[in-house]
């Protein structure tokens, strides 16, 4: 029993451990991947702001050049519709990127700055355009002009936000690049810890195979010894489930009860002319089972093939079969029939004794 216990506890351990590799194999990889694959894509997005942030004043220089070409234009007298068009278009669209500025580089205060002035400075452009366009075309004063095309600030502010958002591009392009690489080796590592578990788990496996074949061969053995102890036994011994019907017997037990080999799974009170039909039998060997009791020295008679007239005393007791979880009760049959005859024959001796000794104390 406490080897069985032990071999038990084993063979759940073992199970835990193969489930907690496989566990280990599906869930750890794809946790390590998983982390890589989010580190992968902040990077991207850090990189696609870098672009975002560029493209947007790329297209802001590009609108205050067109609305202030429009303005030259109407300055030197051409009102058409087309110049009124790109002064709409640029009215629309330079707010709109300078918002845009705003909100990409809200985590770069230096930025921030920058793009302040820049503000400050487009603004005041645009109050000088809005003066030119005021005034009829071509009629426009020469000092505004002579202001608009000289003093203009806004590249070098607009150089300095792009040469800051590359040097920003740069870093996070190197920092992405060496995230792919550590990816990578993530990667290469996660796939020889999946190697490295599936072998293990294999090495497991097949030990637990080898175990689980031992122990069945070992039961086997065991089954194949008690079966041959069982065989040569010389008492009747059988194995009767709650219905009494009869599991196992040995060859004794088919040859004093005349049961051949149909006897197994036949009503016990059914073999040997009826040795097992008495209520006060069956009811005993019904307790044994139903209420734990145990059955010693009861005596049955019994009326072979033969014509020959057997004493037999049956004991039984309450036992689980070790394959199963079914209970059974274990009868053994002790022939006492000389036993009883030579009982028979001392007590007829006493008897005539007796009467010899009656008549000589008469005589």
């Amino acid at each position: 029993m406490p080897d069985s216990a032990l071999s038990l506890r084993q063979s759940l351990f073992m199970t835990a451990l193969a489930a907690a590799m496989v566990l280990l194999i599906v869930v750890g990889p794809f946790l390590v991947v998983r982390d890589a694959q989010r580190k992968s894509f902040a990077g991207s997005a850090i990189v696609d702001h870098s672009y975002e942030v560029q493209a947007t004043l790329r297209g802001l220089m590009y609108d205050l050049r067109n609305r202030e070409s429009a303005v030259l234009a109407y300055a030197l007298g051409h009102d058409s519709t087309s110049v009124r068009e790109r002064l709409d278009e640029s009215r629309r669209a330079i707010p709109d990127s300078l918002q845009g500025l705003r909100r990409l580089t809200v985590d770069n205060p230096d930025q921030q700055v920058r793009i302040g002035k820049l503000e400050a400075i487009v603004e005041q452009r645009a109050l000088l355009s809005d003066a030119i366009l005021a005034k009829p075309a071509g009629k426009a004063d020469p000092r505004d002009l002579e202001w608009l095309l000289e003093r203009n600030p806004v590249r070098g502010i607009a150089q300095r936000i792009s040469a800051t958002e590359q040097s920003l591009l740069d870093a996070r392009i190197a920092d992405a690049a060496a995230l792919r690489r550590r990816n990578a080796v993530v990667a290469w590592l996660a796939m020889g810890l999946q190697v490295l578990l599936l072998g293990a788990l294999g090495l497991l496996l097949r030990w637990q195979l080898r175990t689980r074949r031992a122990a069945e061969a070992f039961a086997l053995s065991s089954s194949l010894r008690a079966q041959a102890v069982l065989q040569t036994v010389r008492e009747p011994v059988a194995l009767v489930d709650g219905g009494l019907r009869v599991v196992m017997h040995n060859p004794a037990f088919a040859e004093v009860f005349d049961a051949g080999d149909g006897a197994v799974g036949a009503r016990l009170d059914a073999i040997g002319h009826g040795a097992w039909s008495g209520p006060e039998t069956r009811q005993r060997l019904g307790d044994v089972l139903a209420r734990g009791r145990e059955l010693w020295d009861h005596p049955i008679a019994y009326r072979g093939a033969d014509g020959r007239e057997r004493t037999l005393l049956v004991n039984a007791r309450r036992m689980v079969l070790p394959d199963s979880q079914d209970e059974v009760a274990l009868v053994t049959a002790n022939d006492v029939t000389a036993q009883k005859a030579a009982e028979r024959e001392v007590l007829e001796l006493n008897r005539q004794l007796q009467g010899k000794v009656e008549q000589v104390s008469e005589v």
